[in-house]
């Protein structure tokens, strides 16, 4: 009609780029409901994750980043619709609608700004920091899956943050290789037996996938730098996928 609003962008589900995250989230082991909100997040992460590949200097990159964090905020008004604006626009509607932290979404654009500038590296002086970026960097994923489902317990959350820096420290391993070897089995002993503690069906699920292919990645990668067999490492993760899948059809209750 004329006149009317033109229609609200929405992250389409099977598109969404979910490579991006740290956390390797599927949306299999998402309730339909909470797909679209999760792509969403995705689209957001991936528009992040391209503007830190981007061939220009740190300070326009920087500023790339400080754009969509004023759209996510409802900063512009009508200049919302400029097409490089939309990931922030569809991630700000999506946290409207379901209440979720608009601070776990500005966490995650932060630790890029930290990745592009360079200060990760000076991080990685100091483990506690570092471990701290790593939560900025991947938890807010987590966390927003978490909310989707109606989960609320702080102890929980606390538990998928361990889980998620685990995933930024598995993921970065050739760069911080002390660190990971260190802090990987303490962050997943924290989150072991986690989804014990969820209620809801899809999230439990998807805590015990992530926890279980984590640990099976953390056996290929020091069977590997041991000069073992990386195989059985790949053995063991194949295995927790056929474990999941038949949790999940066994209803995981």
């Amino acid at each position: 009609m004329p006149g009317s609003p033109p229609p609200k962008p929405v992250a389409d589900v099977s598109r969404a780029p979910w490579h991006v995250f740290m956390a390797p989230v599927h949306p299999a082991f998402m309730a339909p409901s909470a797909r679209k909100h999760m792509a969403a997040m995705a689209v957001f992460a991936g528009a992040l994750a391209d503007i830190v590949a981007l061939n220009e200097p740190a300070e326009e990159r920087v500023k790339r980043v400080e754009l969509l964090e004023l759209a996510l905020a409802g900063a512009f008004g009508p200049a919302m619709s400029r097409p490089e604006l939309l990931p922030a626009v569809m991630l700000r509607d999506s946290l409207l609608e379901t209440g979720g932290g608009f601070a776990d979404a500005l966490a995650l654009a932060d630790a890029v700004r930290d990745e592009i500038s360079g200060a990760v590296e000076k991080m990685a002086v100091d483990g506690e920091v570092l471990l701290d970026h790593a939560a900025r960097a991947s938890a807010p994923v987590l966390r927003y899956l978490a909310h989707l489902h109606g989960e609320t317990d702080e102890a929980v959350l606390q538990h998928a943050d361990d889980l998620a820096r685990a995933w930024f420290l598995l993921r970065n391993a050739t760069r911080w290789p002390e660190l990971a070897g260190v802090a990987v089995p303490e962050l997943l002993g924290n989150a072991a037996g986690l989804h014990r503690h969820v209620a809801n069906r899809y999230l439990k699920a998807q805590v015990y996938r992530l926890h279980a292919l984590a640990e099976a990645t953390r056996s290929a990668r020091q069977r590997g730098h041991d000069g073992g067999d990386p195989l059985s490492g790949i053995s063991a993760f194949r295995r927790a996928r056929v474990a999941i899948g038949a949790r999940m059809r066994l209803g995981f209750g």
